[in-house]
């Protein structure tokens, strides 16, 4: 665009066109040109600035509404912790009086219902649990409760335990050892009989499984107790050994775990 001011009045024109005929000054011509095409150059500079920092506006805007939101987040994630520590903080102070299971397992419950996340993400159930174990432990230390909740355990170890499946029975002890005491697991009048039955019930030359299979897992609860057992197991494992032969290597096999006991 271009004003043309020769006349009585200015006029603008948008087309060099009509300069043609007009104008044959071939240098004004160009000149005019060069303004036009600086003006349309900056207008195009101008254009694609505008376009860049509405860009970078736009970008600041999404930026701005994420920083809201993990804002946020942590404002809760905060206000969860806060709430979570204050629980544990006085169970932790209630922890040396006498434990009140129910309130306890209620705390839990209720944090694991407004705080699930939170309940998952710092492990709580491994410290109720941590919580259930000194309830338990609390209540065990009545000794009517013993005899109550563990004679009928007993009972059914007692008919239906065999010595030559020490798992079950050893299982249960390793579980229960440390949690009850040891006048009422009394273990000794429970294996024992039956151990010695069975040994004295076994055939060296008949057993398809070796004896020291089911006898020595009992070494470290029995100990020198099991001197009586040993005794007989020699006497069996001498009788069969009378009539054996150098070059029968199945005597090595049989006394081989014996060595060290």
């Amino acid at each position: 665009m271009v004003y043309d001011m020769r006349g009585p009045q200015v006029r603008l024109l948008t087309n060099l066109e009509n300069l043609k005929n007009e104008v044959p000054m071939a240098e004004l011509q160009y000149n005019v040109r060069l303004v036009v095409d600086s003006v349309e150059f900056e207008m195009e500079r101008t254009d694609r600035d505008l376009r860049s920092e509405e860009a970078t506006l736009e970008r600041l805007k999404e930026e701005k509404e994420r920083l809201v939101v993990v804002t946020e987040r942590q404002r809760k994630q905060l206000y969860s912790m806060g709430e979570i520590l204050s629980v544990l903080d006085q169970l932790e102070e209630e922890e040396d009086s006498t434990l009140d299971s129910l309130a306890i397992a209620e705390q839990f419950i209720e944090l694991r219902s407004r705080f699930p996340e939170n309940f998952k993400l710092y492990n709580l159930s491994c410290i109720a649990c941590s919580y259930a174990l000194l309830c338990l432990l609390e209540s065990f230390r009545d000794g009517i409760l013993f005899r109550i909740r563990f004679t009928a355990v007993r009972v059914s170890v007692i008919n239906t335990w065999q010595a030559r499946d020490p798992e079950p029975m050893l299982r249960f002890l390793d579980f229960w050892e440390n949690l009850l005491p040891p006048s009422f697991l009394n273990y000794d009048n429970i294996v024992m009989p039956k151990l010695s039955s069975a040994v004295g019930c076994w055939e060296p030359l008949c057993e398809t499984v070796p004896i020291h299979i089911w006898v020595h897992p009992w070494l470290q609860y029995l100990g020198h107790k099991l001197e009586g057992i040993f005794e007989t197991i020699r006497v069996k494992l001498s009788q069969v050994l009378v009539a054996w032969h150098p070059s029968d290597e199945s005597a090595y096999t049989l006394l081989a775990p014996w060595k060290t006991v």
